[in-house]
């Protein structure tokens, strides 16, 4: 009996291990990338790791030994979605968003006018990442940054901080009084 537990158990764990595979190399094809105001890249994993950590939910299964082990896959595999989602809702909350690699929007679109706007806004926390990353700062990612700026600012976007928050983030641009938004 116990053999038979464990060669189910090791075609389910082997299954368990397909759809966990599948699941990273999705996730090696993206990065995060700021899209507002909150805690450095490494903190805010820190924070969200620990909170993810609390979502898991136990199992307890009778019956037959491939119903009990296909339980405990199941249960393993629904943890597994719980604390992405929750780490994923945590990363946006602290002001991070995770995009496909490589797939950051052309100065053209901003030039242009064209692209949404969190794609710019994307586009535009990446320049601004590489221009100030060190004291002479990237000169070709400036003016991309700022080109983008202007792309923005074109779509009623504006860059700065408002009365609630010390820290300054994209937002749609205050209307003065008497126009139309």
């Amino acid at each position: 009996m116990i053999s038979a537990i464990l060669a189910l158990a090791g075609r389910s764990a082997g299954l368990a291990a397909v759809v966990v595979l599948a699941a990273c190399q999705s996730s090696a094809n993206m990065q995060w990338t700021q899209i507002g105001p909150g805690p450095t890249l490494q903190y805010a994993e820190a924070q969200c790791n620990i909170g993810a950590m609390g979502v898991e939910r136990g199992v307890i299964a009778w019956g037959s030994p491939s119903y009990v082990a296909g339980a405990q896959i199941g249960n393993a595999i629904g943890n597994a979605i719980r604390q992405a989602e929750f780490k994923k809702n945590c990363m946006v909350m602290q002001g991070w968003k995770q995009v496909p690699v490589g797939n950051v929007p052309t100065v053209n679109a901003a030039k242009t006018g064209g692209g949404s706007a969190a794609d710019l806004i994307l586009a535009w926390g990446n320049a601004n990442k590489l221009c100030t990353e060190n004291s002479a700062g990237n000169a070709s990612e400036c003016a991309k940054r700022s080109d983008l700026e202007r792309g923005l600012n074109a779509q009623g976007f504006c860059y700065g901080a408002d009365n609630q928050s010390a820290t300054p983030y994209w937002r749609v641009c205050p209307t003065s009084p008497g126009t139309s938004a």
